[in-house]
């Protein structure tokens, strides 16, 4: 789709240095209506699918992370459901292995190898698969009933959820005007004179477990990244 590409930035510099009649003025209107139409989006998405040599389109690029994150899930997905006849070296028990004690509980110690067998690598990538989950299943559908029922099943409570007290969050902001024009909010946590009273649904401090919980499965995902394999 080089040619759609080469068409939309001839276009922009055409915009840019020759709109100054009211026709130009017209069919500016017309092109910023429906470039980002979604009927013309999606054909222009999907056409960019078919042609380029990647097959990735603008869309896909944009939203890289999310994307490749979807293909990373659905990998680790089928890659524990297999039947596998082995797991990492690290992972191996002092009784399996052919070193002494002493030399065995230094490479736990050292953090060299983990030990636990079979079981605590299932562990391993159980996080690594919630940790992409809550990319694909809640990141990208932010406020969603899916994205409520992966916090039900995982944590037992939605973060979000504004039936529930505990989520519960009082404030009263404030805007200030700064002298350069812009504006800052304020926000106190107790009732302040002069400022607005306002209610927010977010259980903050269990908002970061879960974002620890996704960065240590990310962590684990990079370490033992190479050993993902049968």
């Amino acid at each position: 789709m080089g040619w759609l590409n080469d068409f939309c930035n001839k276009y922009e510099w055409w915009r840019k240095e020759k709109l100054n009649s009211s026709l130009s003025l017209f069919l500016n209107s017309l092109y910023c209506t429906f470039r980002g139409w979604t009927p013309v989006f999606k054909v222009r998405m999907f056409l960019q699918k078919i042609f380029r040599k990647d097959h990735l389109n603008d869309f896909e690029n944009w939203n890289c992370g999310s994307y490749i994150a979807k293909d990373i899930l659905r990998r680790l997905r089928a890659y524990k459901r297999m039947n596998r006849h082995g797991y990492p070296v690290s992972f191996v028990e002092y009784e399996d292995s052919s070193m002494s004690m002493e030399e065995y509980n230094k490479r736990i110690e050292s953090g060299e190898w983990e030990g636990g067998g079979p079981d605590a690598w299932e562990i391993v990538l159980d996080t690594m698969i919630i940790s992409f989950e809550y990319i694909v299943e809640v990141d990208r559908h932010y406020g969603s009933k899916r994205a409520h029922e992966w916090y039900i099943k995982h944590y037992g409570m939605d973060p979000h959820d504004e039936t529930n007290e505990c989520n519960k969050m009082e404030s009263w902001d404030h805007e200030i005007e700064n002298d350069d024009g812009s504006s800052t909010n304020r926000c106190e946590r107790v009732k302040t004179d002069g400022y607005t009273y306002k209610v927010s649904y977010c259980n903050y401090e269990l908002e970061k477990y879960i974002s620890e919980d996704q960065e240590y499965g990310l962590y684990l995902f990079s370490k033992y990244f190479q050993t993902i394999w049968d």
